[in-house]
């Protein structure tokens, strides 16, 4: 069983972690560019990865007012600005 402790205060919000660098370039892309987006040679591991890459294409074009593709093509996923 968990212990349940009592008046314990809750400390203060603070960011003490440090920027960390992006790991896909969204923000580089040129109308036209792509990258490829990580992934096994694993079928599944492509489908799964696919998904990912679309949900994450979908928030940086949301948030940079972008519009970016992802396709599958020879086995690799990858991610094109398209404007």
């Amino acid at each position: 069983m968990i212990q349940i402790d009592k008046n314990i205060p809750l400390p203060d919000k603070r960011r003490t972690y440090a920027k960390r660098p992006r790991k896909y370039p969204f923000e580089d892309l040129e109308i036209g560019d792509s990258f490829i987006y990580v992934c096994t040679d694993n079928d599944h591991d492509r489908r799964v990865k696919a998904n990912s890459a679309c949900v994450l294409a979908l928030h940086w074009s949301k948030k940079l007012k972008r519009s970016h593709g992802v396709r599958t093509t020879d086995g690799v996923v990858r991610v094109w600005r398209t404007a």
